[in-house]
């Protein structure tokens, strides 16, 4: 990558090396093809990089910073097209996009673009509340910000991709397949709100963050938030876990395949927090670190919180339906 012009300005490059991206690829994906994870980990400093500048020009050029993000999103769809053929950017993508198309096995690819169309949405859609200085609400920004932080299409499909696998559609789209994979994105993207907040705070882009809607529409102080925050996202986590605990595929012939998607799935949340906590610098701020405790045993109780309460919004309130045994099944 550091050969593409993009990374041309060494600032650049030295921050994609101070994320440490191999030591996330393979914290996300240990059982990936060394080509897949090449290219994955390629993708990741790209996407780094390029997202931080849509989120900076989205805040005086908003049209701009969405025809861009768009124009990427038709080079994935049609290569063949010449949108932002002058793009420094472009060249380095395209490579990415053509290395991880022939790694991918039948119906994966369209599958990992379809899901890019909805990163691309959610991109913008946070680019408006970064324009216009606003905080979405929080049931919101719950629909919001796993789109716009990739997480559906950043870990999920690429298990897939990585491993050299796919999914039949069928179980994919299985009620309990759905769940654990919609909690995942949010937990991904939770994570990274509260473990990147105080580096947002300093570059003034923390609208959309998990500490910050909780901050403004609860109107109470940062670390009042932050502890929120922490919370919620311990809830979202034992709804995880129960859920695992209790899978319908566990010893069910004919199934090896989504098991092993959902086995690769676990791999994600604990691979984030090891990156993000241990790894990486691209979260250290001039400020003190927020005071991250990981807890190795699933429990129903911590710090004084019930965490086997559901969370009450619309948009996530559905996952603890899944724990009841006469949930109706959507085929």
């Amino acid at each position: 990558m550091r050969a593409q012009p993009c990374f041309a300005d060494n600032k650049l490059a030295a921050g994609v090396a101070q994320a440490d991206v191999g030591a996330l690829v393979s914290a996300f994906f240990p059982h990936g093809r060394r080509e897949a994870l090449e290219a994955i980990s390629d993708l990741y400093c790209w996407q780094f990089v390029f997202d931080d500048l849509i989120e900076s020009l989205a805040r005086h050029d908003l049209t701009e910073a969405a025809n861009r993000q768009f124009g990427f999103l038709r080079r994935l769809e049609a290569p063949e097209s010449s949108v932002l053929a002058h793009d420094p950017f472009a060249d380095a993508y395209l490579d990415i996009v053509r290395r991880l198309e022939q790694l991918a096995p039948p119906g994966v690819w369209q599958r990992w673009i379809g899901l890019n169309r909805s990163f691309s949405i959610g991109v913008i859609w946070a680019c408006i509340y970064r324009a216009t200085g606003t905080v979405p609400p929080f049931d919101t920004f719950n629909t919001l910000r796993p789109l716009d932080a990739g997480a559906p299409n950043s870990g999920a499909v690429l298990i897939e991709l990585a491993e050299g696998f796919a999914v039949p559609d069928d179980q994919l789209n299985h009620p309990y397949i759905r769940t654990v994979t919609d909690l995942t994105g949010t937990i991904l993207s939770w994570d990274n709100d509260i473990c990147s907040y105080l580096a947002e705070t300093e570059r003034q882009l923390e609208q959309i963050n998990l500490v910050t809607v909780l901050a403004h529409h609860h109107k109470i102080g940062p670390r009042e938030a932050a502890v929120k925050a922490i919370h919620l996202r311990n809830r979202a986590m034992w709804c995880y876990l129960r859920l695992r605990e209790h899978s319908p595929f566990r010893d069910v012939p004919g199934h090896a395949t989504v098991r092993r998607y959902v086995s690769s799935l676990d791999q994600l949340i604990p691979g984030n927090l090891h990156w993000s906590i241990d790894r990486s610098h691209r979260y250290r701020t001039h400020h003190p670190a927020l005071g991250l405790t990981r807890h190795a045993r699933s429990t129903n109780h911590l710090d004084g919180q019930d965490l086997t309460l559901p969370i009450e919004s619309p948009t996530l309130r559905w996952w603890w339906e899944g724990l009841a045994p006469d949930r109706p099944h959507r085929h």
